[in-house]
């Protein structure tokens, strides 16, 4: 069966919609709202605001580096604002910010900080929290999403979800085509039960599943181009491990394949920070291990189940910059 995988976290999710089953007029008594914010941002700059036809409802979050970051939100004739007090942390990064509240328990939490190259924990996360809590609106969820408000040009996207973000994993474009017993697939076009081709024989899909993520900031996906990565361009997210081989890795290495994540891969030239769809989707293939599987002639590498080993090294960030200059490729800022 195909399973929906980060695509289920998202309650709504910029340029892409509210989730079926909530009804304009539903409210939303707990979640988070996440926004990823392209810095440096001069001077005070509303991030987003919308003000329903009626004027019943607003919701609007005002970026100041030095007065900090200010959710105002009115719905039902009550007004609620969020204060999270400054310096906020600045750079030419991406920054995260995350308003989470709960209605039952009339909390709410605000935090904001510096995506770091590796995930984990935001960088100079400052945050603050309090009381007094509304519920946000589908109706407004759904205009905000459509683009119906003001929006500035430093937000890369934003979404809202239950909990966490959905977790960032490696997937392959829908047109991708992966090798099978009966030839070349797209693997939109794969089910469980079909037999993949790898390196250690035929191995049959277990599931498959759909990812849905924003197309900028830390979801961002990765085109690796032929003729340098595969028979065609190939689509891939920035998570998704490509076996690299040659002379270079074994000089630097001794080992004459590695594992890359495709977010490292990017030169500008060879493998792109593909940001020219707001929202992509993707699919992963469990093949109940982790197995290195021919994807348009470019070698993938399945994700394995907790505590499974990979079959080869995986380079760690630091790893990956003299094979790049080795490989003769300047690379640029990472995904992610």
């Amino acid at each position: 069966m195909v399973q929906f995988g980060s695509g289920t976290g998202w309650i709504a999710l910029s340029d892409g919609g509210v989730v079926p089953g909530m009804a304009g007029d539903d409210a939303l008594a707990r979640g988070v709202f996440t926004a990823e914010i392209r810095l440096p941002v001069e001077g005070p700059v509303v991030l987003l605001d919308r003000r329903d036809a009626a004027g019943d409802e607003v919701f609007s979050i005002l970026h100041d580096t030095v007065a900090g970051l200010s959710v105002l939100h009115r719905r039902g004739g009550r007004l609620a604002r969020h204060e999270l007090p400054g310096p906020l942390p600045v750079g030419r990064a991406t920054a995260r910010m995350n308003f989470a509240w709960d209605g039952a328990r009339d909390r709410w939490r605000l935090e904001f900080g510096l995506l770091a190259p590796e995930g984990g924990p935001l960088q100079g996360r400052v945050e603050a929290q309090g009381r007094g809590v509304l519920a946000l609106g589908a109706g407004m969820l759904a205009d905000l999403c459509a683009g119906r408000g003001q929006r500035d040009a430093a937000v890369l996207w934003f979404g809202v979800t239950e909990g966490a973000l959905p977790v960032r994993r490696g997937w392959i474009g829908p047109r991708s085509k992966v090798r099978t017993a009966r030839g070349p697939v797209a693997a939109e076009a794969l089910r469980p039960g079909e037999v993949v081709v790898t390196r250690e024989g035929l191995v049959p899909i277990l599931g498959i599943t759909r990812h849905v993520v924003p197309g900028r900031g830390s979801f961002q996906p990765v085109l690796l181009r032929a003729p340098w990565f595969a028979e065609t361009d190939i689509l891939v997210s920035g998570e998704q491990l490509v076996r690299v081989q040659g002379p270079e890795a074994e000089y630097l290495f001794g080992e004459e394949e590695v594992l890359v994540p495709a977010g490292l891969l990017v030169d500008g030239q060879s493998a792109l920070a593909e940001g020219r769809r707001a929202v992509v989707s993707g699919l992963s293939l469990d093949l109940g291990g982790a197995e290195l599987m021919d994807v348009a002639g470019c070698v993938l590498c399945s994700e394995p189940p907790p505590g499974l080993s990979l079959p080869l090294r995986l380079l760690d960030r630091y790893e990956v910059v003299p094979l790049m200059a080795q490989l003769g490729r300047l690379p640029q800022r990472a995904v992610g």
